[in-house]
């Protein structure tokens, strides 16, 4: 260790510096472990109406393609293999149909299936120093932000999410780049206007 009044390096078992005299104050070390507190846990909530209504377009899109793209293909293939065996006729616009009917259907199905499981096993945990973000659905994850590298929070609520009394939070953190920004989203909090105060409060704290 050194004397912090003349730098001086200084036997551990030495009271006194022996260039300037000045008494060693050792630093006790406490063997009290550091407990960070689980403040509150914010979980998102699914609600089916607006998820379908806003996967509308995409749908639409998506069928369009599918029927066209899929179903060229397809016919291709069974006219190719009508041929090979001496038969002259593909299927028609049964493969537009099918592949079309399909993915109207499919799509909305599994993104449903995805977007719920996801929302269901996501939790937010706020504790006195940091947030801890958790998902275990598809895939494991989970990732931990510390409130000092936190620098804006704000609110957003949509018109469906104001008919169902829900709300986005946003943590924004500075990138590693120090240019654009990153952080978490938390979407459709229930009383999001009263979390939003509580996040902002714990935050702000901890800053301190």
């Amino acid at each position: 260790m050194y004397c912090k009044n003349c730098g001086k390096l200084i036997a551990e078992a030495g009271k006194f510096c022996v260039e300037c005299g000045q008494p060693v104050q050792k630093e006790e070390k406490s063997n009290t472990p550091t407990t960070d507190t689980l403040v509150l846990t914010l979980k998102p909530k699914f609600v089916a109406l607006p998820f379908l209504i806003t996967l509308i377009p995409l749908q639409i899109f998506l069928t369009i393609w599918s029927a066209g793209f899929l179903g060229v293909i397809t016919n291709l293939a069974f006219v190719f293999i009508g041929q090979a065996r001496g038969m002259d006729n593909g299927f028609g616009l049964l493969p537009f149909a099918f592949w079309g009917i399909a993915s109207f259907i499919g799509i909305p199905v599994i993104a449903f299936i995805l977007t719920k499981g996801t929302y269901n096993n996501s939790f937010y945990s706020f504790y006195e120093t940091k947030l801890e973000y958790s998902e275990n659905f598809l895939t494991k994850e989970l990732k931990t932000i510390n409130y000092k590298r936190i620098i804006e929070v704000y609110l957003r609520k949509g018109i469906f999410q104001q008919a169902y009394g829900l709300g986005t939070i946003f943590l924004s953190t500075a990138s590693s780049n120090g240019i654009s920004n990153a952080g978490i989203t938390i979407r459709n909090i229930p009383n999001p206007d009263q979390y939003y105060h509580k996040i902002k409060e714990l935050i702000e704290k901890a800053q301190q």
